[in-house]
């Protein structure tokens, strides 16, 4: 049984995701990372790639670099030879882990990437995995996900649980790098926000991974089950923030079934996918810092705002001048009076936005919308500092102020 439970840990390590950048649809990249596969006695993994073609021209194949590298602790860790992929345009193809790379003798786990071979490596495509036990294909599966999902934003995989009772549940955590090496913690808490037990702390070179079996016997919480938990990872490099995956598997110690939690975090650190749009504000987004300034009360400043429907947004003009200024929402176009307003307008200093369903907005792409401020009618000649600060459920474009001195109005 001893046994059993060990070979188990070694490929109950499933999972994806961002830590940066939750779990998304958009999953073409010339650069496609696989968090975890095996290569057991008991269990094996298939990866299916597909390649879409090209957006334009006339390509009808690609080839695709595989890079497989065995996690730390196990008896050779590092980069394996693998063969490159070659696949045509339309088509999907798979193999499994041993097959394309040489592995060795021994049970094998850890991260898998499939890069373009191109010299230039714009051709994207698609990858899948799922690991199963041999004969009776019990498993799980791992997406595969373009590199840029992944960032060193803190992230948190929740629902976390230990249970003695039969059939009894075990969590085990992993934390992985890419290409550079990342300081990192690992802490995890109780259902209520109270940290069990110790942080963990580790550094990892570049594409290393490493496995934290049961993290709650690990970090020494105290005896007893625990259910709600949550781990948090956390990048400690700074200023700089290498990337840094991390995520957890939930393991029912009967069957041996198991699941994957990818850590999410907010925005990934993503400019484009920014909750609290903060433009001219302070740390917090509470008040002005920088501030932008309107000199004449005849003139406005045009913002360009993302909104990924369908969304709700809430744009609030911040500083102490706030009651003497006005924000309007429009569709995206120039910045003339005249426009269709959104929401917001003559007198307004927030407003709050609804989308309504993808489809009614724009065909159905995410676009670029107009943010307008100016001053009120009644507001007398002189300057007037403020910042914008926009919340939204989705997250919003990063933009700065791309349009001054047009006429007031919207």
């Amino acid at each position: 049984m001893r046994r059993a439970l060990s070979l188990v840990a070694c490929f109950l390590l499933y999972v994806h995701s961002t830590l940066l950048l939750a779990v998304t649809t958009a999953g073409a990249s010339s650069t496609i990372v696989v968090p975890v596969v095996a290569s057991t006695g008991s269990f094996v993994s298939e990866i299916a790639v597909y390649y879409p073609g090209p957006f334009s021209g006339t390509a009808t194949s690609m080839t695709i670099n595989v890079f497989y590298y065995d996690a730390n602790g196990l008896p050779s860790p590092g980069l394996k030879p693998c063969a490159q992929l070659s696949i045509n345009a339309g088509e999907t193809k798979s193999f499994v882990l041993a097959s394309q790379c040489t592995l060795g003798a021994g049970g094998h786990f850890g991260v898998l990437v499939l890069q373009d071979a191109a010299a230039e490596k714009t051709n994207y495509f698609f990858a899948f995995n799922r690991t199963e036990s041999i004969g009776a294909h019990e498993g799980f599966s791992v997406e595969g996900f373009p590199i840029g999902n992944f960032s060193g934003q803190g992230a948190d995989a929740s629902g976390l649980k230990r249970i003695a009772a039969p059939p009894g549940f075990q969590t085990n955590c992993f934390v992985a790098a890419l290409g550079e090496a990342v300081d990192y913690q690992v802490l995890l808490f109780d259902s209520s926000g109270t940290q069990i037990g110790s942080t963990l702390t580790g550094t990892l070179g570049a594409w290393q991974e490493v496995r934290y079996v049961d993290i709650f016997t690990t970090v020494g919480a105290p005896a007893g089950d625990y259910t709600n938990a949550r781990a948090t990872f956390v990048v400690t490099d700074n200023p700089n923030r290498p990337s840094l995956i991390g995520f957890c598997t939930v393991q029912e110690n009967q069957s041996f079934g198991a699941d994957f939690r990818i850590a999410k975090s907010r925005e990934g650190r993503d400019n484009g996918q920014r909750r609290v749009f903060c433009r001219g504000g302070n740390a917090d987004c509470t008040d002005i810092q920088t501030g932008f300034q309107i000199t004449d009360v005849t003139k406005k400043d045009g913002y360009r705002l993302l909104i990924r429907p369908p969304d709700f947004v809430k744009c609030t003009i911040l500083g102490s001048q706030a009651s003497s200024l006005e924000i309007a929402l429009l569709p995206i176009g120039t910045f003339a009076p005249g426009g269709t307003v959104l929401a917001g307008g003559t007198g307004q200093r927030s407003f709050y936005y609804s989308t309504g369903p993808r489809s009614t907005s724009n065909g159905g792409v995410a676009e670029f919308f107009n943010l307008e401020v100016e001053t009120i009618a009644a507001a007398p000649a002189g300057t007037y500092t403020y910042a914008i600060r926009c919340d939204s459920g989705n997250g919003t474009g990063d933009s700065g102020r791309v349009n001054t001195g047009n006429s007031r109005g919207f």
